[in-house]
């Protein structure tokens, strides 16, 4: 059995890509390889794969750890496997899309001396600009002293209770029920 190195074709056994041909990418750890189909050649997706759900084959292709997709057509296309495992080589239009997908633009971090602080002036200009803010009336002193109270009605969140009606209860005649007499006790 072929070892799984850099370039090694395999065909995926398990999942829903079973029985497309991959190829690897980078081996991650000692269960885990980096595999690509490319998915625009063989339908195989650039992803983590268990070395387990892979059966290598014996053709191995020329390619750097972690190659882009359109490095992995062109070396399989070199080789000539594209014949034999009858694959079809994407349009320009797809290949130029997977070169731009591939090209991340790098985040260029500006010094913080370029950076331009605004001066003094320009801050006071935009404080002048904001509108004042409201003023809060409070109550007035002879208010206070005549002890003015508003009241206002809030929602209540509780379910208002339906008021109980009372239910009549027809009483019945209560029985008399003769009592017996008590025994006398027999004194010894």
């Amino acid at each position: 059995m072929a070892t799984l190195e850099v370039g090694r074709v395999c065909m995926k056994i398990a999942g829903r890509e079973a029985g497309r041909y991959c190829s690897v990418l980078k081996k991650i750890d000692e269960n885990f390889v980096l595999i690509t189909g490319p998915k625009e050649l063989t339908g195989v997706k650039r992803r983590r794969c268990n070395i387990e759900h892979l059966e290598p084959t014996t053709y191995l292709i020329k390619i750097p750890a972690e190659a882009s997709d359109k490095e992995v057509i062109d070396a399989y296309e070199k080789i000539g496997l594209m014949k034999k495992f009858e694959l079809r080589k994407p349009s320009p239009e797809i290949l130029k899309e997977i070169e731009k997908k591939e090209k991340v633009p790098e985040k260029v971090e500006k010094p913080k001396e370029e950076e331009k602080k605004p001066e003094k002036k320009e801050v006071e200009k935009v404080e002048e600009k904001k509108p004042p803010k409201k003023k809060v009336e409070k109550p007035k002193e002879e208010e206070k002293k005549k002890g003015i109270t508003i009241k206002i009605k809030l929602p209540s969140l509780r379910r208002k209770e339906k008021p109980k009606e009372e239910k009549k209860v027809e009483k019945k005649p209560e029985k008399k029920v003769a009592k017996k007499p008590k025994k006398a006790k027999k004194k010894k």
